[in-house]
């Protein structure tokens, strides 16, 4: 169910900390799911990367925006930042093709942590957790 999710979504948000308190951006991704990884692009003068540098543990979410409860579907996440391998490259570039011409610079979060919320087929209220509901 989380890699049908990822798969219908392009944009998640990340957040970190550095010396100046807490800091999110908003990011392109694809998901990686042999590797449980989303795979972003974002230079290293960021202050978002800057700050994974100091300390690679981010959290984020993916979302589908709506004002009715019964259709919210979303997922937190935990995980660690590392540099993609060639394959997410791979990967990245085949869904963001435009981005070739930019040769950005792509990391992976290997997630550590998801919660899904998905009131349209879960039920209200029920959540979905990987690997567990006692590691959040």
């Amino acid at each position: 169910m989380f890699a049908e999710f990822f798969a219908k979504k392009h944009v998640c948000s990340i957040a970190t900390r550095d010396a100046r308190g807490v800091w999110a951006c908003n990011c392109y991704f694809v998901f990686a799911p042999e590797d449980m990884a989303l795979v972003f692009a974002s230079s290293e003068e960021t202050r978002h990367m800057k700050a994974i540098q100091q300390d690679p543990e981010v959290a984020g979410t993916v979302y589908l925006d709506s004002e009715s409860v019964a259709k919210i579907k979303g997922v937190q996440f935990r995980g660690i930042v590392r540099s993609a391998t060639a394959a997410q490259g791979e990967l990245y570039l085949e869904r963001f093709p435009y981005a070739k011409t930019m040769k950005p610079k792509l990391w992976q979060i290997v997630l550590s942590y998801i919660k899904l919320t998905d009131n349209s087929s879960l039920g209200v209220g029920n959540k979905m957790h990987w690997p567990g509901p006692e590691d959040a």
